[in-house]
């Protein structure tokens, strides 16, 4: 109970005195002149290529009820059309694009975009940066938008509206550390919920993200490494270098080429050097194919329940419709009474595992379908919808979850898409490579 916990706690911890000492913070920021503008090639044991690009950033908990990075990460991590890994992919340049703030000490944090390139994204990584400063100037330019704050925060309160209750160890701890960061009132929600609108704030986030306060890193196992340093625990090799001054656009640099040999049957030379075709950071152009998102359709608006009191929960699901051609089963929830709603199509093809080229064939279809809805089921996703697509020995699996309000839009785009799937060929390319 409360009341021994409460008598434990001033058992076991009265003796410790209160010396009213400050946490011990960090004067201005660890990234300071002497690493920004570098970059760091460095050549993992793991089949792992990534692009990583760091920014010093403002101190956030102070900011906690506006959280204002969370406005800045959103729009960078977009994936839908106009997005940078919008562009990207159609460019086959990468598979996966993450924008987030890392927490560093008190006093000051760090802002990182990770990027996961494919083999042919490596030779273009300079590029690729190129591409999330063209992003970024143009947010910048933009202004902040207060429907896309007014997103965010809907989306962050629905999701600790409706928050799934965890592990009571681990809820208690995390509990006890909010308590260090957050005013009384904000303990359980300070973390989650999005309060206040401070457009200044939000400036300032992007403002931190600026062309000539960076450091970036380059992880591939392709890389030659003659010559490299490696680290002192771990034995990892590395190279620390200048950035480019054709990428900085500041001059003329001594040409550096990192070149390495692919696995698996290539025999292929990655030349990761400047490219003709190169932007300077410097002097950044509008790039047509970027754009902001748009409104999200998918956030939802209606949480009614329609809640009838019964004397025992449902034990399981009953058949509420059958056809020569389909049988439906349903059970409501009755337990947890949350606005939510998990869909599952089991649709059966005798074709599907008949041979090994039919297995392969349906898994490509399952896979390329996914891969055109990638697009439009990042605004489900981050709505607090999902749906899972897979092939299996008699046909295709088809799962959905989450709010109900939208969840019909949901299946009708996926099962129109199903019906009117068009591949392109660049597309299954890298589709049937991974």
């Amino acid at each position: 109970s409360l009341d021994v916990l409460s008598e434990w706690a001033t058992t076991l911890f009265s003796g410790i005195k209160n010396k009213s000492i400050a946490a011990p913070s960090f004067p201005g920021h660890p990234l300071t002149e002497s690493e920004l503008g570098k970059q760091v090639f460095i050549k993992p044991v793991k089949d792992l290529r990534q692009l990583q690009i760091t920014f010093p950033f403002p101190y956030m908990l102070p900011h906690y009820r506006a959280h204002p990075d969370r406005y800045v990460a959103h729009l960078i991590g977009h994936e839908g059309e106009g997005s940078i890994l919008s562009l990207l992919k159609k460019k086959g340049w990468a598979s996966g694009l993450s924008a987030y703030t890392a927490t560093g000490g008190i006093n000051f944090d760090f802002f990182k975009v990770s990027i996961d390139l494919t083999r042919e994204g490596l030779s273009h990584y300079e590029e690729t940066v190129v591409i999330v400063f063209q992003y970024i100037e143009m947010i910048r330019k933009t202004g902040v938008q207060e429907w896309v704050f007014r997103e965010c925060q809907s989306l962050a309160t629905i999701s600790f509206r409706f928050k799934e209750k965890s592990p009571p160890s681990s809820y208690a701890s995390r509990t006890a550390g909010s308590m260090h960061d957050y005013s009384p009132a904000d303990i359980l929600s300070g973390g989650y919920v999005i309060p206040e609108y401070d457009p200044a704030a939000i400036v300032q986030c992007i403002d931190a993200l600026s062309v000539d306060r960076f450091k970036l890193t380059l992880i591939s196992p392709l890389f030659e490494t003659a010559g490299w340093n490696k680290a002192d625990h771990y034995g990892t090799e590395y190279l620390l270098q200048d950035l480019s001054s054709e990428l900085k656009g500041t001059g003329d640099n001594q040409e550096t080429k990192h070149t390495g040999k692919g696995k698996k049957g290539y025999d292929r030379k990655y030349d990761f050097s400047y490219s003709p075709s190169l932007q300077a950071l410097a002097n950044l152009e509008p790039n047509p194919a970027l754009a902001l998102p748009s409104r999200n359709d998918f956030v939802p608006e209606n949480f009614d329940l329609n809640r009838v009191d019964v004397a025992e929960p449902l034990k399981r699901p009953s058949i509420i419709k059958e056809t020569p051609l389909t049988r439906l089963w349903h059970k409501k929830d009755d337990t947890f009474w949350v606005p939510k709603a998990n869909v599952w199509f089991r649709l059966k093809s005798p074709i599907s595992y008949a041979s090994p080229l039919a297995s392969n064939l349906t898994r490509l279809y399952a896979d390329l379908l996914k891969d055109s809805l990638s697009e439009f089921s990042y605004y489900a996703d981050v709505a607090g919808l999902s749906y899972a697509l897979e092939n299996s020995t008699d046909g295709i699996m088809l799962a959905l979850g989450g709010y109900n309000d939208k969840l019909p839009i949901l299946l009708k785009k996926i099962a129109e898409r199903m019906r009117d799937l068009v591949i392109h060929p660049e597309r299954f390319k890298m589709v049937k490579e991974r």
